[in-house]
């Protein structure tokens, strides 16, 4: 099963998306679906960066778990 619902090809935050793609996507994200931009970078600060540890990956397999 996918952690994501919605797979976004964008490589930029700006510019323009067909009405049909945003219409799509906040649909999903009213329903709580998750939209994953694998190709969009975005900047992590050093005062965010304690939030992006290894204890992530724990949870995101011990969610999986449950889903099986």
């Amino acid at each position: 099963m996918s952690l994501y619902t919605h797979l976004i090809d964008r490589v930029s935050w700006t510019g323009t998306t067909s009405p049909d793609a945003a219409t799509s996507v906040i649909a999903a994200l009213e329903r709580g679906d998750v939209v994953f931009f694998p190709s969009l970078r975005f900047v992590v600060h050093p005062d965010e960066a304690v939030l992006f540890t290894p204890a992530i990956r724990v949870l995101e397999k011990l969610k999986g778990r449950r889903l099986a």
